[in-house]
């Protein structure tokens, strides 16, 4: 009798579990229609259809409580992303802002990977960048046969009385929707025709693309200065916490050893799967609302953890006397965090020039930005820069 009751209650639980699985997997398939883009939902819902149609193979007590523990996981994710899809709790800070860039990073006409991580396809290319449906702006972006931002040059570029320049960042050296000849580097030849500057700059880089690119690159070899505009939120980048840094270098300074080491590529784990598989796994996490709020922790847990970056600061400085090149910090100053990093640069003893335009770079003037939603520098702040740098360059010579 007892043996005939656990059985009915057993098939009950199986059938219910079965109905679970069903209307669970409806729920994250009208999750990802709502949502409209391929989120982590996308593996909640394969999963679950997986574990549903395991459910109709067996009934074994090993299987049900297995099965069990998953849905509450499961679930708990589906219930947290639709939470935050809707904003019920204010986690983040979202103001509603729908911005196009039709030359990001999921173009692959005009990126693809090296051993930088992304670099841009040598091509003639129109950038435009929207904000809520209006072009806030139109640039013709020029890409050299070495993938590299072309550059206006004042004089002839392979004349010996040239002061040869390297410059190295991310987007607000390559110029981000600005015309090849707004950009910094092109700027500076422009001013004073001695000088022949070459962009080494691209969206998304950071100072462990610059130490990659003196370490490997022989086309930045024999050059006279190397010049490195950076800004605080370039730490998060060489501790490889962004999605763009994905396949960049991939740094660790070994303390006792006083040694940088390249450890790889940022965001490897994968690297065993077949490029289907780490696409698909990127594909569904990248617009997940519980993975961006992991990640803004991630940020505010390494917030000051600079170590790494003044480590490649330094590097980069030994690396320069080593070839016998002048090193210059052209430092962007910001709020993200509590250091002093002119103070730290003079105790260094390397050179560098204040390029913020204001006591922080988010109190910039309107004019000195793209957009009020778009703070990436307008052709009237990289003027304001390259007169800085020429300065400082006549000053010391």
């Amino acid at each position: 009798m007892i043996n005939s009751v656990m059985m009915l209650l057993g098939k009950l639980l199986s059938s219910l579990i079965n109905i679970y699985f069903f209307f669970l997997g409806l729920l994250t398939l009208l999750s990802i229609i709502i949502f409209k883009s391929s989120q982590l939902i996308t593996i909640i819902f394969l999963v679950s259809i997986f574990l549903f149609l395991l459910s109709l193979k067996t009934s074994k007590r090993f299987f049900l409580g297995f099965k069990i523990s998953l849905l509450s996981i499961f679930l708990m994710l589906i219930l947290i992303e639709i939470v935050l899809h809707f904003g019920i709790f204010n986690f983040e800070n979202n103001n509603n802002i729908k911005y196009e860039d039709n030359l990001d990073f999921s173009n692959k006409k005009f990126v693809n990977e090296s051993d930088l991580g992304f670099s841009p396809n040598p091509g003639k290319y129109n950038q435009i960048v929207k904000i809520n449906n209006e072009i806030i702006c139109n640039a013709e972006i020029n890409i050299t046969e070495d993938r590299l931002r072309n550059t206006i040059f004042g004089n002839d570029k392979n004349s010996f009385d040239n002061v040869n320049i390297n410059f190295f960042g991310g987007s607000y050296v390559f110029g981000h929707c600005l015309n090849d000849e707004d950009t910094i580097p092109s700027l500076l030849n422009t001013l004073d025709k001695k000088y022949n500057s070459v962009n080494y700059g691209f969206q998304g880089y950071g100072i462990h693309q610059a130490l990659y690119i003196l370490r490997n690159d022989k086309r930045s070899n024999s050059q006279d200065i190397n010049i490195l505009i950076t800004a605080p939120w370039h730490n998060w980048r060489s501790l490889c916490l962004p999605d763009f840094t994905i396949g960049s270098p991939r740094y660790k300074f070994y303390k006792k050893l006083n040694l940088i080491k390249n450890e790889g590529k940022c965001r490897d784990t994968f690297d065993i799967f077949p490029n289907i598989l780490k696409r698909l796994f990127w594909a569904v996490t990248y617009r997940s609302k519980f993975y961006s709020l992991a990640q803004n922790a991630m940020y505010n847990f390494n917030k000051n953890n600079f170590e790494l970056y003044l480590e490649i600061i330094k590097e980069i400085n030994r690396l320069s006397i080593k070839r016998n090149e002048r090193f210059i910090v052209g430092f962007i100053n910001s709020n993200v965090q509590e250091l002093n990093y002119f103070e730290i640069l003079n105790q260094l003893n390397i050179e560098h020039i204040d390029l913020t335009l204001a006591d922080y770079e988010q109190n910039r003037d309107i004019a000195l930005v793209i957009h009020n939603n778009d703070k990436h520098p307008s052709s009237k702040a990289n003027y304001l820069k390259a007169n800085l740098i020429h300065n400082y360059l006549n000053n010391l010579n």
